[in-house]
């Protein structure tokens, strides 16, 4: 069986990421981001959650929270990814814990027409109309999730395991500061301990404890931004961290540097691209 790569660094971040991509060849990951991809030209083959799939032009493709998928161009293709931060899909939460789409989705005059020019809609440009403001981006994005949905019914439900998953994880986003244990989690979700460590494992693609100390970590990030760098010790303590070597040892695994290399980076890139 192929290792799932589980792309936690996709789940961390609070920008859309939108891009053309041609000939494009991924291998078998994950994540929590909802993710569509349009084929625009050529042919493509993929696997989506253990299926099989061939796909050509103006074909969707709808990837759910934790559906395992990989990509394989074997002459051309150019396909247009789009993966959506899961805050601007809270709306569509309860839908998709129950319901998934065939794949691929085939009314190509329906894409064509509808989906693509609000896909195009988004890409970045230096031309007007500008597309950078938040509640643009979001207000699009849940348009087309919307028009996939009235246009597609859904056809099956998501596994339970993989629906239980998702609830956990949407709780450690709003309880990540709290007192967070695989016995805690695995009681207020009804599991046996062992079986929910397992099932978290192999559907995560990591332990408990480290994805809760992701989250930690990228919390802590985004305080100290927030507070100009100020008051480090109190924001690793309310982020949940139990002392600050804890949270050094997290941070270099979530972000593979350490901290002062990280704002470094972060200060030299505002220098060399200042906001307007």
């Amino acid at each position: 069986m192929n290792q799932i790569l589980y792309e936690h660094f996709r789940d961390f971040s609070s920008k859309v990421y939108l891009r053309e991509a041609e000939n494009n060849n991924s291998g078998l990951h994950c994540h929590r981001n909802m993710e569509i991809v349009y084929l625009v030209e050529g042919e493509m083959n993929g696997t989506i959650n253990g299926n099989e799939c061939f796909y050509t032009a103006d074909d969707l493709i709808l990837i759910p929270s934790f559906y395992s998928h990989s990509f394989c161009t074997k002459t051309k293709s150019k396909v247009i990814i789009f993966i959506i931060p899961y805050e601007n899909t809270y709306d569509f939460y309860s839908f998709f814990k129950q319901n998934v789409f065939d794949h691929p989705l085939t009314d190509k005059n329906y894409n064509k027409k509808i989906i693509l020019p609000l896909l195009r809609f988004l890409m970045p440009r230096r031309d007007p109309p500008f597309t950078t403001n938040d509640y643009v981006v979001k207000g699009i994005s849940v348009a087309i999730i919307g028009a996939i949905i009235n246009r597609y019914p859904p056809t099956t439900r998501k596994n339970q395991n993989m629906s239980t998953i998702t609830s956990v994880l949407d709780y450690i986003d709003k309880n990540y500061a709290k007192d967070l244990t695989l016995t805690n989690l695995a009681e207020l979700f009804n599991y046996n301990k062992d079986h929910f460590s397992k099932q978290f494992n192999k559907l995560v693609g990591q332990s408990l404890s480290t994805y809760i100390n992701y989250v930690r970590a990228e919390r802590v990030v985004n305080m100290l931004v927030q507070n100009n760098f100020d008051d480090k010790l109190r924001i690793i303590y309310n982020c949940g961290f139990n002392s600050p070597s804890t949270f050094y040892r997290a941070f270099h695994a979530r972000y593979n540097k350490s901290l002062k290399e990280f704002f470094m980076e972060l200060k030299q890139e505002e220098e060399t691209n200042p906001a307007e």
